[in-house]
């Protein structure tokens, strides 16, 4: 591809993302929407099986930017004190913001080499972005979301993780089952 070429695409896509950013925060949904996802190993999870003791789901894109907020969030997340038996620590990793190809091929082989059948968190794929299309998520953004086990989104967190934000997380979670 010629350089000048290279340089127009990417500019228009920085103005695109630009555009997509200045028209505000995500317009989060007021519940999870009906789904089946499959895990990294192929097991379909129902959106009533993410939800029904509550959870704290992550919506997210398998890139290089966004794995250092996924890691941040869980390790701060499950440091903070997580209940193993209270509500579930889901990603929904969309997949479908990376195209076809290898690098989405790569993020799926490496999701599935980290992925623990069983144990937290429960890693979901979603294949064609309509989960977070359906949340109001914008593209290339991560959100965490608390949800009860009605399904009803309670809180959402946006932007970089902080401690303090964790910490209200991890509290905010282990108030659903009461």
């Amino acid at each position: 591809m010629p350089r000048d070429l290279s340089v127009a695409l990417a500019l228009m896509l920085s103005v695109l993302c630009g555009a997509a950013r200045a028209q505000g925060v995500n317009n989060i949904v007021k519940s999870l929407p009906a789904f089946k996802l499959a895990d990294p190993a192929q097991k379909e999870h129902a959106q009533s099986e993410v939800s029904e003791r509550g959870a704290v789901v992550i919506v997210t894109i398998p890139n290089v930017k966004h794995a250092a907020v996924q890691d941040q969030w869980a390790r701060w997340i499950t440091k903070k004190g997580w209940n193993k038996d209270g509500p579930r620590l889901v990603f929904i990793e969309d997949v479908g913001q990376m195209g076809d190809g290898k690098i989405k091929e790569t993020a799926r082989e490496k999701l599935k080499e980290q992925y623990r059948p069983g144990k937290n968190p429960l890693i979901l794929l979603d294949e064609k972005s309509d989960v977070r299309k359906a949340l109001g998520v914008n593209i290339d953004e991560t959100v965490v979301l608390l949800v009860n086990a009605k399904g009803e989104i309670v809180k959402s967190w946006e932007g970089e993780p902080t401690l303090e934000a964790a910490k209200e997380i991890v509290e905010a979670a282990a108030k659903l089952g009461k």
